[in-house]
């Protein structure tokens, strides 16, 4: 699980909290074994992504650990929502151009849709957002509070822990005072890892 609080492009990642319930769910501490030793929640979440739907680097949740996992994004949600947060759902996938930074773009699934125009997964929600804030959302008054959640895809070389399919819950506060927008920010961050 991965949660992105960006204010003006920037991001807390949280990653953490898989890992935090895994060690949990064992009884604290650390993973036992040497680095790079398959552990068994680890070994149920590759059985499950290597069934015939799902290939490496695709994530599978099944039974407690879908329960744990929509725990965790409804207190994340409460928390968002508590600040004065909309929720956002954009689009799976748009134009590959919106994608096309030094950052993502070569880590971008891209492909030709029925028209011919070049399209692409998201594989990150931060370009989609500032998109949609730049179109459909111009006329509201600044500051813009928004959040979402979901799936985003991006290729990764393989490697062990590496995924290509991740989930990411995050926020946007787009417009206002930079320093209150950075400081809300951070203080959701903490409510959230709370």
């Amino acid at each position: 699980l991965l949660l992105v609080l960006g204010a003006r492009g920037r991001k807390v990642d949280a990653d953490q909290f898989r890992s935090d319930l895994r060690e949990h769910d064992r009884g604290a501490g650390p993973p036992a074994g040497e680095p790079g030793q398959t552990h068994e929640r680890e070994r149920e979440q590759s059985d499950c992504a290597e069934s015939p739907a799902g290939g490496e680097g695709v994530q599978c949740f099944l039974g407690e650990e879908a329960r744990r996992r929509r725990g965790i994004e409804g207190r994340v949600v409460s928390v968002f929502e508590g600040w004065g947060y909309e929720e956002i759902i954009p689009p799976l996938f748009d134009y590959a151009d919106v994608f096309a930074g030094e950052a993502l773009g070569s880590r971008t699934y891209t492909f030709v849709g029925r028209d011919g125009s070049l399209l692409a997964l998201r594989p990150d929600f931060t370009s989609l957002l500032a998109k949609i804030a730049a179109g459909r959302l111009a006329d509201r008054p600044a500051p813009l509070r928004l959040y979402y959640s979901g799936e985003v895809l991006r290729y990764e070389p393989p490697k062990a822990g590496r995924q290509s399919e991740l989930f990411q819950m995050g926020l946007e506060h787009l417009g206002g005072d930079p320093a209150a927008a950075d400081a809300e920010t951070v203080a959701i961050a903490a409510e959230c890892l709370d």
